[in-house]
């Protein structure tokens, strides 16, 4: 097991996280040389493709909007 001596910050994002924040997560832990270690939680991870796929029901009712 890995101990770690630095602080984390834990980001949890209700909905879809997009790469580029997965990103600049990773950008601060290594800019900060592992003193602080970023972690990002979501629900789940926004492609282009399943972005399309919200788009395209924007304009449907909630009650026909079939849910995962």
């Amino acid at each position: 097991m890995e101990t770690r001596a630095g602080s984390r910050f834990l980001i949890y994002i209700v909905g879809s996280v997009a790469v580029s924040e997965m990103r600049a997560a990773y950008e601060v832990t290594s800019a900060t040389n592992g003193k602080w270690e970023v972690l990002i939680v979501s629900s789940h991870i926004l492609t282009p493709t399943r972005f399309q796929d919200d788009l395209k029901v924007l304009d449907q009712k909630l009650e026909d909007i079939s849910l995962p």
